[in-house]
């Protein structure tokens, strides 16, 4: 049977995403599973016969595609930030001269996802569904309330921490959790649906 190139690139991305995945299932810690399990909501019967048993074989074939999926949309998003780090803010940018916020975000689930949303944070936080803060998955949207008028978005990837175009440091990954992050988060939303 002839594999045409398309078909070859697929099977090697198929076949790096394996690998990824169960280097990171097998190379994982109890605690940073049990993180996982909380952050990316794996089913109990995953964390049961895979965390306590240290097992792989257990594997549920949904949980095993979530998790490729997951992978695949985290390195979609870094890829995007990789392109775009340290790229300046601008207030209405839309280019590598500099971006803001809703643009950055805007442009990195167009390119990377082709996902088409709105241009201004203000419309952006209706998109998709809400989704709680202990909820959040990688490629959600995290949106921050700078004050009575102003907001912030950003794309969560896990670990407590997201991309986005800051006003001071321009393409950045920062954490939730900092201080200012912290005190300034208002909500999450899920875009990408098959998460």
């Amino acid at each position: 049977m002839l594999i045409n190139k398309k078909n070859k690139n697929f099977c090697l991305n198929i076949i790096i995403l394996i690998i990824i995945a169960l280097t990171l299932i097998s190379c994982s810690n109890l605690k940073d599973l049990k993180k996982l399990k909380n952050t990316e909501n794996f089913s109990k019967n995953y964390i049961n016969n895979n965390i306590y048993n240290n097992s792989i074989t257990q594997i549920s074939q949904d949980d095993f595609e979530q998790l490729i999926q997951l992978i695949n949309a985290k390195s979609k998003i870094m890829k995007q930030y990789n392109n775009w780090k340290n790229v300046i803010y601008k207030l209405g940018g839309t280019t590598k001269k500099g971006i803001d916020c809703s643009s950055f975000v805007q442009q990195t689930f167009f390119e990377q996802f082709g996902i088409q949303l709105p241009r201004t944070t203000s419309e952006q936080e209706f998109s998709g569904k809400s989704v709680k803060r202990k909820s959040l998955k990688i490629g959600d949207i995290v949106l921050f309330k700078i004050n009575n008028t102003l907001k912030h978005v950003g794309i969560y990837i896990g670990d407590e921490k997201f991309i986005h175009a800051s006003t001071s440091n321009g393409v950045i990954i920062s954490k939730i959790t900092n201080s200012y992050w912290n005190k300034k988060y208002y909500t999450g939303r899920r875009i990408i649906n098959n998460i």
